[in-house]
């Protein structure tokens, strides 16, 4: 049977179904990527470096919040998330353009790219897509990137998948996102642990799902065994 409270999205690491309530005084901070793109390499990158964003939830995910019914105007007023979202290449909030538009409009974007070819890869790997969509996968990734690059008008920063998981590129990669959000980052970098660090990984992710920002190192992957 599976343990429910080891979900990577329980009521401590994310919203929904955690509470739309951050309380920690700042404004909304978005991550947006295509998937396999290391959304949660950025998302914990930024929880476990700018202290500000440390909360419970630990982070909102906007296309679930969406459809589940939840209205983005709800989001004003809820405190500073860490904003995870897919779209446009994600579905859920299609219909709903003006009032993202708006939201996205008052909040920074970080924006995660990755070499074409490697997302391609990956989502075939992990079983993601149906043939169906990965045979659309050129077009798809070029209306992701014509969203952002041209049809959103608020402050974009640009971050490169390598970026994240090559330590070497780390301190300078904070210093940008220190300028561009104005937070200030922990003196301690905490950076992505490498992929042989099995156990590590494990421990990270399990101790995140039990104890949320309590966590010692923040993980939010969504598989638990990788």
């Amino acid at each position: 049977m599976r343990l429910k409270f080891l979900s990577a999205m329980n009521r401590l690491t994310c919203c929904p179904p955690g509470s739309l309530k951050a309380h920690n005084g700042q404004k909304h901070l978005v991550v947006a990527s295509m998937m396999r793109s290391g959304t949660h390499l950025l998302i914990d990158l930024l929880l476990n470096n700018f202290p500000a964003y440390k909360c419970s939830p630990l982070y909102l995910n906007l296309d679930m919040f969406v459809n589940q019914g939840g209205k983005i105007p709800e989001l004003d007023g809820s405190g500073g998330f860490v904003v995870k979202t897919h779209f446009p290449q994600s579905i859920e909030c299609q219909g709903h353009e003006e009032a993202l538009s708006q939201f996205l409009g008052q909040n920074k974007v970080i924006l995660v790219s990755r070499e074409a070819n490697e997302i391609k890869r990956s989502l075939g790997k992990f079983g993601e897509w149906g043939a169906a969509e990965v045979a659309r996968f050129d077009q798809i990734h070029e209306d992701f990137f014509r969203y952002w690059d041209h049809q959103h008008k608020g402050e974009v920063m640009r971050v490169n998948y390598a970026d994240l998981i090559h330590e070497s590129r780390l301190p300078a990669l904070l210093e940008e996102i220190e300028a561009f959000t104005a937070l200030k980052k922990s003196s301690k970098l905490i950076g992505v642990v490498p992929k042989h660090k099995r156990l590590t990984i494990l421990f990270s992710k399990t101790t995140t799902r039990l104890l949320g920002h309590l966590s010692p190192r923040i993980s939010t992957g969504i598989k638990l065994g990788k």
